[in-house]
């Protein structure tokens, strides 16, 4: 009478040794570590563009406003016409002012690169305002 052996595999056949499922967990772990730390440098690479995206605008937008009565400059040097009270001004991100009709022309004669006609520094023109603030409202 001979004696047979079988080996049986366990019920669930995927299953791992808890030591396994240890590693396992652990490397799962890692895995999510590596995306929360990704995604961190994700979100303050976003907010640092749209941080410097804002002050560039702020920085480089034509601003329009009337001149009063003490202003800084006394001439427009487009036109060399001394500016009067009420007269709308444009006043550029390097802080030149100019009446609006004025640089307004200027900026039509400069086929590319606008640049303001005092310092020859690069201004932004997109989304200039015609409106005074007031008006705007």
């Amino acid at each position: 009478m001979g004696h047979t052996i079988r080996f049986l595999p366990p019920k669930c056949y995927f299953c791992l040794s808890p030591c396994q499922d240890n590693v396992k967990m652990l490397q799962e772990t890692l895995i999510m570590q590596d995306f929360r730390e990704i995604y961190y440098v994700i979100i303050a690479t976003i907010f640092s563009i749209m941080v410097g995206l804002s002050w560039y605008k702020s920085t480089h937008e034509t601003k329009l406003y009337t001149c009063e009565q003490g202003y800084k400059y006394e001439t427009c040097v487009i036109c060399m016409a001394v500016y009067k009270e009420g007269n709308l001004l444009k006043s550029l991100s390097c802080s030149h002012a100019y009446h609006s009709a004025c640089i307004d022309t200027w900026f039509l004669t400069k086929a590319r690169k606008k640049t303001c006609p005092f310092c020859k520094q690069l201004v932004n023109t997109y989304g200039q305002g015609d409106l005074l603030p007031e008006q705007a409202a």
